[in-house]
């Protein structure tokens, strides 16, 4: 081996030393997650009170409201028996 040829065996093994040391690994953070925003609870209003039912005299009988075949509120009443 010559003296220039072990200069630059050295010369190479130096730069690749300082060059390894250039190596950058960076630690990439993942994405962050967006979560969906909360949906706003609905909530229905509470039911009508009851009504103040006065019974009146005579052969008559209550009906309680009830839904009818096309889903509508139908109020109670009263009928004769």
């Amino acid at each position: 081996m010559t003296l220039r040829s072990s200069k630059a065996l050295v010369l190479c093994l130096i730069a690749g030393l300082g060059l390894g040391g250039c190596v950058y690994d960076p630690v990439v953070a993942p994405p962050p997650v967006y979560a969906a925003p909360p949906r706003p609870v609905v909530v229905a209003p509470p039911p009508p009170p009851p009504p103040v039912v006065v019974r009146p005299a005579g052969r008559r009988v209550w009906v309680p409201g009830h839904y009818n075949w096309r889903g509508r509120w139908v109020p109670g009443h009263w009928e004769w028996r």
